[in-house]
């Protein structure tokens, strides 16, 4: 019996192994470290402290572009942010971009921002499909306090040829929003995409600390995003 349940235990590893395969990092903490990458400062930027060594401030609509990433049909963005604004305080549907993939919101792409909708604040992830079609997902709603830390992570599975196969799930500091079906059922391409963080050019960002850039592809299973925030 013990043998089996440590062949399981095994088994399991390596399937989580292979599921969350990382494709890209990168820990914002300086300028050497974001151009020895690929990455372009759009704006400007500077260094502050973040969640363990430096992290990278963008002032108003800024951002950090890194491109010529292969993501997969099914894959996991996460990153951490801490907002100089208060979304509380502006307007009702105030948006404030965060993270796009591709060139949002054309098609074959993605996008992130802060959301004040009639129920409160949320994270919104939209997926652009090859037609230009779009479908979203919300975090749970949050006080989004400023000058704190927040970590996001947005997870897809798409270009399956069930429809219901296809799925999109946003968390917002360990919680998980809700998990939509029948996203992106018409296909996408993210092949050679950009990832670009603060601005996303469509719903344009404010001004906004952030840390710790990650993209899997293939899932990554929940319980292991929420030990991320955790940490």
């Amino acid at each position: 019996m013990k043998k089996i349940i440590s062949i399981l235990v095994l088994f399991l590893a390596l399937a989580y192994t292979v599921c969350a395969s990382e494709i890209f990092s990168n820990n914002l903490n300086d300028l050497a470290e974001i151009t020895s990458a690929g990455g372009v400062v759009e704006g400007s930027a500077s260094f502050v402290q973040g969640m363990d060594g430096d992290a990278v401030y963008l002032p108003g609509t800024s951002a950090v572009r890194f491109s010529n990433i292969d993501f997969s049909d099914s894959g996991v963005v996460e990153f951490w942010f801490k907002p100089d604004f208060d979304i509380k305080d502006l307007p009702r549907f105030t948006t404030k971009g965060l993270l796009e993939v591709g060139n949002f919101p054309g098609p074959n792409s993605m996008g992130v921002w802060i959301y004040r909708s009639e129920y409160g604040p949320v994270l919104v992830f939209e997926i652009k499909d090859k037609n230009g079609n779009y479908r979203q997902v919300w975090s749970r709603i949050s006080s989004f306090n400023p000058k704190k830390w927040h970590h996001a992570a947005i997870e897809w599975n798409c270009n399956n040829n069930k429809a219901k196969k296809n799925y999109a799930r946003i968390l917002l500091d360990g919680k998980k929003g809700s998990k939509k079906k029948n996203m992106c059922a018409d296909g996408i391409n993210l092949d050679n995409k950009q990832i670009r963080i603060g601005d996303t050019g469509y719903y344009s960002g404010d001004t906004a600390t952030f840390d710790k850039l990650k993209a899997y592809n293939n899932w990554k299973d929940v319980k292991q995003v929420k030990k991320d925030y955790k940490k």
